[in-house]
């Protein structure tokens, strides 16, 4: 069978003072590929409404979550948009009903696109039926002046269900829940089994939980550790496409890989290990019990590949 060719998207990481990152679930019914996971919000690109990548992480990310990415244009400071408004602009706009760029030009808003940093792009396998090319970024709370939605833990923002008694926006979104929640507590609660991630997710949460632990204080933002993420974008991972690859056969305790590049099998250095281990599921091509095999400092183990030799 020929795989399907993976179809771009976008995903938004934003990451708030308190080092929370904004994750979504989506319906029970949602055919979404990630349906009934934790995703960081984003969706699939669209030509009718998106000018680039970054522009689908923004608009997917108000569509999903109420938070809108966005400055006031020079003469519009003064401007007062209500909560409302804002509202009937999400369903429109996930609808299909107006244009995300039209909504902005008529605010006199102008969205954050310089905010996001990228932070690598994970393409689906090809044995996976469903298959995207995701676009990750990185951005900090508070960046905008036009801020709606949850900003903190303690403020969980529900959207409308299937029985929410207004029918229209029960069906103009296929998010039930956005909340902020430190990689920490996502990944214990992944390791309970308490919610579910994607590799690409669980991969990245290790990464910032790692960059969260080096203040003296998890739940405060830093200037340090924000230097540290811009420095993780600015370098090669930040621009590293993943192409997943399944290892061919599962070891003496049932277990499998996903082999990354940067692994001594994919060009790496003898010895060198980059690859993420799991529990397949008999039900369902969703891996369990994801473990992070990484032998290199991300920092240093990232590099510009040698001449034509692909190296990590």
């Amino acid at each position: 069978m020929v795989s399907k060719a993976p179809r771009p998207s976008a995903s938004l990481i934003v990451v708030n003072s308190e080092n929370e990152v904004l994750m979504v679930q989506r319906d029970l019914d949602s055919r979404s590929f990630a349906a009934l996971m934790k995703v960081f919000p984003g969706g699939n690109f669209d030509q009718t409404q998106d000018s680039s990548l970054e522009m689908t992480a923004i608009r997917e990310t108000f569509e999903e979550t109420g938070i809108l990415l966005a400055s006031r244009a020079s003469g519009f400071e003064d401007t007062i948009i209500s909560e409302n408004v804002f509202e009937e602009a999400r369903k429109a706009i996930h609808t299909g009903k107006r244009l995300f760029a039209d909504f902005l030009s008529e605010s006199g808003l102008v969205p954050d696109i310089t905010s996001l940093l990228p932070f690598s792009t994970w393409v689906t396998p090809p044995q996976v039926p469903r298959r995207f090319r995701t676009c990750f970024f990185v951005t900090f709370l508070p960046v905008a002046s036009a801020l709606l939605g949850p900003s903190s833990g303690t403020h969980i923002h529900r959207l409308p269900t299937p029985d929410s008694p207004d029918s229209e926006a029960s069906a103009s979104t296929e998010v039930v829940l956005a909340q902020f929640v430190h990689p920490r507590d996502l990944l214990s609660a992944f390791s309970r089994e308490e919610i579910g991630l994607m590799p690409p997710q669980f991969y990245i949460l290790s990464i910032l939980q790692d960059i969260f632990k080096s203040g003296s204080d998890s739940s405060v933002n830093t200037p340090t550790q924000r230097e540290q993420i811009q420095r993780i974008s600015k370098s090669y991972f930040g621009r590293t496409e993943f192409n997943p690859r399944f290892d061919s056969e599962a070891s003496s305790d049932g277990n499998r890989a996903l082999i990354l590049e940067g692994d001594e099998t994919r060009g790496g250095k003898k010895g060198q290990l980059h690859r993420i281990l799991f529990v397949p599921r008999k039900t369902s091509p969703l891996p369990r019990q994801l473990q992070l095999i990484r032998n290199f400092d991300i920092f240093t183990g990232f590099g510009e590949p040698e001449a034509a030799k692909s190296k990590l």
